[in-house]
């Protein structure tokens, strides 16, 4: 029988050690699945071997995105019938999502978690949105400052990296907030010098079901770090600083400064709850994974796309 005292992480670089930093914090043992040395805990070099002999209640997949998929795959297969927390994105491509709705299956957009991104929520309710403007800025050698970038799966288009997907927090908190999406414009491409063979820069125009208009710049060069929603309703203008935790709306402001691992900690407990309500779902997931899809067809092909 499972052991709800054990987690597993299946990879341990630098999101999985988080990971296990966080639920270890949360009183956990943490055992994980990879092939580098590691002296403080249990190591397994497969994912069966692990399920075998560690039996965990729960799981979390923080692999390259595009190991994502086949990881899954191996812990339904391998019998682990648990709660699991994929990190985002769930998957690199629509296609490689599986015939599958597994309500036990989540997606790490840690960000719901945010209280200034509760505070906007409320700050929204019962007001007709006009426009949203999105920005998420950052110079990815300076994202992780003890490794090099070059060598990271952000700089590697075979693991799945590239701006589209790593700052795919975005994607989620629009959806999640705001609703579907209508028709995409982008353009994403390589406009650096950074020694990467991904995407560096997503500039993204559109309208939601809703009809509002939205508006979104991701990327990898900027020096000023810089992540913010900016959001015009029928009532009230919103501008809300994910960095800081502050939001100022019409002549009101607010601060809601947020701590390392805070947001984990509330994301850990709401899937270990057994009855979450705010952790992205499989389906939620999935929705975000078709919707970079619709980008990159955006981009490639320049046209606009409906979904």
């Amino acid at each position: 029988m499972p052991d709800e005292s054990r987690a597993l992480i299946v990879s341990y670089g630098s999101i999985g050690q988080r990971h296990v930093e966080v639920l270890s914090e949360m009183g956990l043992d943490c055992a994980v699945v990879t092939s580098q040395p590691v002296d403080d805990r249990p190591v397994f070099q497969t994912i069966s071997e692990a399920l075998d002999q560690w039996l965990p209640h729960y799981v979390v997949v923080a692999s390259p995105t595009s190991r994502h998929s086949e990881h899954i795959e191996s812990l339904r297969a391998g019998g682990f019938r648990g709660p699991l927390l994929v990190e985002k994105p769930l998957f690199r491509s629509g296609l490689e999502i599986p015939p599958i709705d597994d309500p036990l299956i989540f997606v790490g957009f840690n960000l719901r978690f945010l209280s200034v991104i509760a505070k906007l929520k409320q700050l929204l309710t019962d007001t007709k949105i006009l426009t949203i403007s999105i920005w998420n800025a950052q110079y990815l050698p300076e994202w992780r400052p003890n490794r090099d970038y070059r060598q990271t799966s952000s700089a590697r288009s075979d693991l799945g990296g590239g701006v589209l997907r790593d700052l795919s927090h975005d994607f989620d908190l629009l959806l999640h907030i705001f609703g579907p999406m209508k028709r995409v414009s982008a353009q994403v491409g390589r406009f650096g010098d950074l020694e990467i063979d991904t995407d560096d820069t997503v500039v993204l125009w559109g309208d939601l079901a809703s009809g509002a208009r939205v508006a979104m710049y991701l990327s990898y060069l900027d020096r000023m770090k810089r992540h913010e929603l900016r959001i015009t309703s029928s009532e009230i203008s919103v501008s809300c600083n994910l960095l800081t935790g502050e939001i100022v709306s019409n002549s009101d402001s607010f601060s809601f400064p947020s701590s390392r691992h805070e947001t984990f900690i509330r994301m850990h407990s709401d899937v270990l709850s057994g009855k979450s309500i705010t952790t992205c779902t499989m389906r939620e997931g999935v929705r975000v994974s078709q919707l970079i899809d619709a980008i990159e067809h955006s981009s490639i092909h320049q046209e606009t796309v409906l979904l």
